[in-house]
């Protein structure tokens, strides 16, 4: 496969995957939308920038693990890997929908379903490197780099 066709399955897969992963803050601009009479056709800008963020997120973490471990995982380890923060972004989601007027609870169980499943998600990609002990520790730290603070989840 030629190196822009795999590009463009990177991208597209990985924009993908962040529009499930972000789906909770689409269903929270739904909201925002009804709530201020807005036209519902704007719903793409948050489709738009919640894929496009775990596409920048995604090629930093790579980039950085590139740069660590000179490894790269393939489109179906990483999409596998991050199965944990696709499962805490429905949920998150699923709770916006149903449980949006109970705050407390939602936010709560929303942060800690963000946080484990990307801690999760980084041990998943380290052992899917599988270049020992080192992969795990550079990923869970590129991933918190990548994830928090350079790219934050908004949480």
């Amino acid at each position: 496969m030629k190196t822009a066709n795999k590009l463009l399955l990177w991208f597209v897969s990985l924009f993908l995957c962040g529009i499930v992963v972000y789906s909770y803050q689409i269903v929270g601009f739904y909201w925002m939308i009804v709530v201020l009479n807005g036209e519902l056709s704007r719903i793409w800008v948050a489709v738009l920038v919640a894929g496009l963020r775990f596409v920048i997120q995604s090629a930093l973490l790579l980039g950085i693990l590139r740069l660590i471990l000179k490894a790269l995982p393939s489109l179906e380890v990483y999409l596998k890997s991050t199965t944990p923060l696709v499962v805490a972004g429905m949920t998150g989601s699923i709770l916006r929908l149903f449980y949006n007027d109970w705050v407390p609870f939602r936010i709560i169980v929303e942060q800690i379903a963000l946080m484990f499943g990307l801690i999760l998600a980084m041990l998943l990609l380290g052992r899917g490197l599988s270049a020992g002990k080192k992969s795990y520790l550079s990923c869970a730290l590129a991933g918190l780099l990548v994830f928090l603070i350079l790219v934050p989840i908004p949480l």
